[in-house]
Formats: C-alpha cells, sequence, structure tokens
C-alpha cells in the first residue's frame, strides 16, 4: 500500500488546490480527546469565548494546519463515518461507495467527484 499511495502522490504534485487526506487507524473521538487534554494544560483564561475555543481546540488536533475536507468518502459500504475526522469534516460532503478501499479506482474518485459537483452546500445553514 505505501507503493500505492507514494505513486499517488508523485502523480498528484503538481495538482494546485487538490488536497487529499488518508487516515489509517485514525480515530476522531481520540484526537479531540488528545486536543481537550493539551488545552487543559494550558490552562484557558475565563475571557475566552467559543470562537477563541473552537480555535485553539482545532490547531491541537493531528490535522492541524490542515483545511477542513469538503467531500469524505466512505468506502466498503458502510453507511456511517466510523468517527472518521468528527471535528473536522463537521460541514463535509459525505459519498458512500460500496467498494473496498483497496479497490478504488480513478473512475470510483471521478463517481465521488461528480456526485460532490452536483451538491449544494450550504455549511450547516
Amino acid at each position: 500500500m505505501a507503493d500505492q499511495l507514494r505513486k499517488i502522490e508523485e502523480a498528484t504534485a503538481a495538482a494546485p488546490g487538490l488536497l487529499a487526506n488518508i487516515a489509517i487507524a485514525y480515530d476522531g473521538r481520540a484526537d479531540i480527546v488528545a486536543a481537550v487534554h493539551k488545552l487543559l494544560a494550558l490552562g484557558l483564561p475565563a475571557h475566552c469565548g467559543i470562537d477563541d475555543v473552537e480555535r485553539l481546540l482545532a490547531d491541537r488536533l493531528s490535522t492541524a494546519g490542515l483545511p477542513d475536507p469538503d467531500l469524505l468518502i466512505r468506502t466498503s459500504g458502510e453507511l456511517r463515518t466510523s468517527g472518521f475526522l468528527l471535528w473536522q469534516g463537521a460541514q463535509a460532503e459525505l459519498y458512500f461507495t460500496a467498494t473496498p478501499w483497496p479497490e478504488i479506482q480513478e473512475h470510483d474518485l471521478l463517481k465521488a467527484l461528480a456526485a460532490y459537483r452536483s451538491r449544494h452546500r450550504r455549511f450547516g445553514r
């Protein structure tokens, strides 16, 4: 799998504005809990508002510095997120496919992108 990922990375290195995250053995709840522990260790000042806390928490997640995803693709026919990017994916569009991850091909990704393009994003509104 590492060789396949390296080939994908090399083939898409020049793609402007495209960022793909592939998370293996990732647990969104554990990521949030770890970020909260880091925040508690800081000892937040009493004047921290909700926006400050949200930013401080996001800055301590394992994906800090990366943009939130626009599209989450769930493979293997499961109709659940399995705790994947719970915080970061709150406003992401979800796409479900029965194809198992190791068997994903270019046409599968193109179908997901076509479905994404056909949606009207409201960002929680």
